[in-house]
C-alpha cells in the first residue's frame, strides 16, 4: 500500500520514508573492473565543501581527491545502468519527484592523508544556495568501487538517523547506497588502503 497522505497509524507512518536502500550486483565483476580502469585515468583534485568556510575548517572536515565524470562515449553505459536502478529504487522506496543529474563525482579517500568526510548533508537548506546547486538535491547515492577490509579499512559510511547513533549500511564492492540528501552522513577515516567510489545527487523541485 502506497503512503499518500496523513495517517493515524504510527507504525505505518514511520515506514513511509526509507532511511536508506542498498542495491547490489548492478554491475558484473568485469564491468566493475572496467569502471575502475576508466576512473584510474582521471585527473584528481582536492575535494571541497559547497558552502564557504575558512581553509582550516575545510582542511579538517574533508580529506579526499575527486574528479567529475560526465556521460560521454566511454561512460554513457554507466549512466544508463544507474538511471534504471535510480528509477526503480525511487519508485519502490522513496517516491520523490526527480528530474535527473548531469555528472558523477569519482572520489578517493586514502589512508596516506587520513581520508575522510565529516558529517554533512548534500542538500542546501536556506535562501541563498551555492550557484552550482541549480536544482534541489533530493536523492544521494554512493557506488562503492573498492572492497571493504580488502582494499581498505575504516572508511565506513555512517548515516545519522536518530539520537541513538548512526546507521552503518553493509556494503561491498559494487554496492550502491541510496539515501535522502537531507540526512546527515559521513565517511569515517580510512585507516588502511584506499576507498574509491562514484557519488551522485539526483535533483528535482523543492519538497512540498
Amino acid at each position: 500500500m502506497e503512503y499518500t497522505g496523513i495517517s493515524n497509524f504510527t507504525n505505518y507512518r514511520s515506514r513511509a520514508l526509507e532511511t536508506f536502500i542498498t542495491a547490489n550486483d548492478v554491475f558484473t565483476p568485469d564491468e566493475l573492473d572496467k569502471i575502475c580502469e576508466i576512473m584510474s585515468r582521471k585527473e584528481l583534485f582536492m575535494g571541497q565543501v559547497a558552502i564557504e568556510q575558512d581553509e582550516e575548517i575545510l582542511k579538517n572536515s574533508r580529506k579526499s581527491n575527486i574528479a567529475w565524470v560526465s556521460p560521454d562515449e566511454e561512460t554513457v553505459w554507466i549512466f544508463r545502468r544507474l538511471n534504471k536502478v535510480i528509477e526503480d529504487v525511487n519508485n519502490n522506496h522513496f517516491n520523490f519527484v526527480l528530474n535527473g543529474y548531469d555528472s558523477l563525482q569519482y572520489t578517493e579517500y586514502s589512508a596516506k592523508y587520513e581520508g575522510k568526510y565529516d558529517y554533512h548533508i548534500d542538500s542546501f537548506l536556506g535562501a541563498n544556495p551555492p550557484p552550482t546547486m541549480i536544482e534541489f538535491r533530493k536523492l544521494s547515492f554512493t557506488f562503492l568501487l573498492s572492497e571493504p577490509e580488502v582494499d581498505y579499512k575504516g572508511g565506513q559510511m555512517e548515516i545519522l538517523v536518530s539520537h541513538n547513533g548512526p546507521a552503518v549500511p553493509i556494503m561491498k564492492k559494487g554496492s550502491i547506497l541510496f539515501f535522502p540528501s537531507f540526512l546527515l552522513h559521513r565517511v569515517a577515516e580510512v585507516t588502511e588502503g584506499k576507498r574509491k567510489s562514484l557519488v551522485g545527487w539526483v535533483t528535482g523541485p523543492k519538497f512540498r
